[in-house]
């Protein structure tokens, strides 16, 4: 139950994230290492850890 908060939580910071860069286009803005940047790719690292981890303990849990 906490690891789903916690994603809701992730999803909801980095939408906000989103919607503040969403005002300036600039080719290969992405590629610049900037803090919102950084702290977007430290999210989505987080969110795949969390969901990989479920899915192992409940393959394991199952007998596969």
């Amino acid at each position: 139950m906490k690891k789903g908060k916690r994603i809701f939580e992730l999803l909801k910071e980095q939408a906000g994230l989103i919607m503040k860069l969403r005002n300036v286009y600039i080719p290969g803005w992405w590629l610049l290492p900037t803090t919102t940047h950084r702290r977007m790719k430290e999210i989505d690292t987080d969110m795949w850890a969390s969901l990989m981890l479920e899915q192992r303990s409940s393959s394991l849990n199952q007998g596969r």
